[in-house]
């Protein structure tokens, strides 16, 4: 039996149920359409919106904070290993620790002590395993457990979300390169010990019956069942737009062209050609119909037949993305298991199980970015693991995490590239994508030891 269908959108609101995204049966005239908006938006707003010109991203500050002599006051090894401890090891310095900074007689011997004493901590296991478990506990915003529809019955069962972020700090932990997050086909729901800080390779629990993903199908944290449970949604809009925040560090659009076109209080900004989507323009055909309440009839005799949801142009700046990444991840069901048919539903009355006429019309790739297909999870994941955005947000989100600073996408809390450039550089070349040792770098930066 199928579960309860639904007359309103999911909480995140990416859904279809954009401004201006409306649907319409293609042998039906376009007066007789419904248009959907996200949840509380009564009308799209109308910008009065003045010539667009394109100016080239800032580059930060340049000058680069190791550019003070070793005699700047604001230079306190002390307070840094302080702060350095609490985030690394989830302890304040010993006595023992803190009389060896005391006996420093120089700044250079100061710096070699406070070098070692965080290289120690990085390497305590106990402690600085349980840290990184935490830290990507919030990073991936995942731990507890919660409760996922088993395929498309009314059957519900418990997804431990605790294995997300071990497998992530597992790969932190043992100075693995970060790039298999994305990637590693096997072993991505490791145990963990506390008390010993060891993590224990295990399989994911992925399969049910005669379906599911085998150990060597996987690819990464991308078909971990509790993220993709975690994250389940609508159209799975939810999925992608968490790997796009998590991993890339900037909300969508996630890709900009430098010759936006201006609409009627909009700007499509997107790469992608306007028509590469859904749209009335390319309407698609669907092997199944769904009925769409109206506006203004309440009962479900009134109930008229439509067979799909539509996406403005002011939808199609995040779209024309997003539509082109979804499908990979609908066939996912409400515990993380991959089903031979589409596991997320259309947020319509009927709530029917979303097609791929739902995202793009017939003929299209799906693919990380424009012109980069990946008609697989795998090639998507080898594109993020490619990606320098992607790269690059590692250190991003490390970086404000060291300095006790925000969200980079929830908050705001934005790096310039020149900041982290060179870090990101290090942590591309030479330390092989090893972000314990970016840790190291970052903990014992110019910038942090400064107050």
């Amino acid at each position: 039996m199928r579960r309860g269908t639904t007359a309103t959108l999911f909480s995140l609101g990416l859904a279809a149920s954009l401004p201006g995204c409306g649907g319409v049966h293609p042998e039906q005239d376009t007066d007789r359409s419904v248009e959907f908006r996200h949840h509380g938006v009564d009308s799209p707003p109308i910008l009065q919106l003045p010539d667009w010109r394109y100016i080239p991203p800032g580059s930060g500050i340049r000058t680069s904070a190791g550019a003070g002599g070793l005699s700047d006051p604001t230079v306190n090894y002390s307070l840094a290993l302080r702060t350095a401890a609490i985030k690394l090891v989830g302890e304040l310095p010993t006595l023992d620790e803190i009389k060896q900074m005391e006996a420093a007689a120089s700044t250079s011997q100061a710096h070699q002590v406070y070098v070692s004493l965080v290289r120690k901590y990085i390497n305590d296991r106990p402690r600085f395993a349980r840290q990184m478990v935490q830290y990507w506990r919030d990073t991936l915003r995942m731990g507890g457990s919660i409760m996922g529809f088993v395929s498309d019955t009314n059957n519900m069962r418990a997804v431990d979300l605790e294995t997300g972020p071990r497998f992530a700090a597992q790969l932190t932990v043992e100075g693995s390169d970060m790039r298999r997050l994305f990637t590693q086909d096997r072993n991505t729901c490791p145990t963990y010990d506390v008390a010993t800080g060891n993590f224990t390779p295990a399989p994911c629990a992925a399969r049910d019956g005669n379906e599911g993903l085998q150990e060597g199908e996987h690819v990464g944290i991308l078909t971990h069942p509790a993220f993709l449970a975690h994250y389940y949604s609508n159209y799975a809009f939810r999925r992608v737009r968490l790997i796009q925040e998590l991993f890339a560090c900037h909300k969508f659009p996630a890709e900009f062209t430098d010759k936006p076109e201006r609409g009627d209080g909009y700007l499509y900004v997107s790469p992608w050609p306007k028509f590469s989507i859904t749209s009335q323009e390319r309407p698609p055909v669907f092997t199944e119909r769904r009925r769409i309440r109206g506006p203004g009839f309440t009962r479900v005799a009134d109930m008229r037949d439509y067979a799909w949801v539509r996406y403005g142009f002011d939808c199609a700046s995040c779209h024309a993305t997003m539509n082109h990444q979804a499908p990979l991840f609908m066939n996912f069901d409400g515990i993380g298991i991959l089903r031979t048919r589409s596991m997320v539903q259309t947020p319509v009355d009927d709530a029917p199980f979303a097609q791929m006429a739902d995202y793009v019309p017939a003929g299209e790739k799906m693919a990380w970015r424009y012109q980069k297909e990946t008609p697989t999870i795998r090639a998507f994941g080898q594109a993020m693991a490619e990606d320098p955005e992607v790269i690059k947000c590692f250190i991003i989100r490390a970086w404000n995490r060291a300095m006790s600073r925000a969200d980079v996408v929830n908050d705001l809390a934005i790096v310039p590239d020149a900041v982290v450039r060179e870090l990101t550089e290090q942590f591309r070349t030479s330390l092989n994508y090893n972000l314990k040792e970016a840790l190291l770098l970052i903990y014992t930066h110019p910038t942090f030891i400064r107050f």
